[in-house]
């Protein structure tokens, strides 16, 4: 009795399973459609407006490449964790703040890493695309200085210095007049 009873709940886990990874592709492709709308809607919006020269530049965003494929592969052979979705793509949790913009799937790095403009905003690009983990989102105000707020909590922004010391990304948090009171 009680190996029917274990084989009747193997088999209720395994369609939970398949059940959980349907609702995850399927709240995938809805993320993926909402975002679509989001920026054609943005985009009606820039093009019926065009910006006149003194309007200010809103600070670059920096971008995260995808997860590679061989990461997925690697997440579709270890067992279910808290991790969620194991559908390859980056969690909204790693993309920077404002416009989330959306990345289409095979899109090189290089083409991303385009939009660094020194050599800290490369090696930042390089850790969120190597760290799906990072749960922190960036923008930068300045030569070296970025905008952070963790994406679960509802903090407030806040502001960090970054440079590069011996080829590695260094941090300084300190309080200075980008933040607020």
């Amino acid at each position: 009795a009680s190996r029917a009873n274990e084989v009747r709940l193997q088999a209720e886990l395994q369609a939970a399973k398949e059940q959980i990874q349907h609702l995850a592709a399927a709240l995938e492709q809805e993320k993926c459609a909402r975002a679509e709308a989001a920026l054609a809607t943005q985009t009606k919006k820039a093009e019926a407006s065009p910006r006149s020269p003194r309007t200010p530049k809103s600070p670059q965003r920096v971008a995260r490449a995808p997860a590679s494929p061989r990461r997925a592969e690697s997440r579709g052979k270890e067992p279910d964790d808290h991790r969620g979705s194991r559908s390859g793509d980056v969690a909204p949790a790693a993309r920077p703040l404002g416009e989330r913009r959306v990345t289409r799937r095979g899109s090189s790095p290089a083409a991303l890493r385009r939009l660094a403009k020194d050599e800290v905003d490369t090696k930042l690009t390089e850790y969120l695309a190597s760290s799906p983990h990072c749960q922190l989102e960036f923008c930068r105000l300045n030569q070296g200085w970025y905008q952070f707020r963790h994406v679960d909590a509802a903090m407030e922004t806040k502001c960090l210095e970054m440079s590069i010391v011996n080829g590695k990304l260094m941090v300084k948090f300190e309080p200075t007049n980008h933040d607020r009171g």
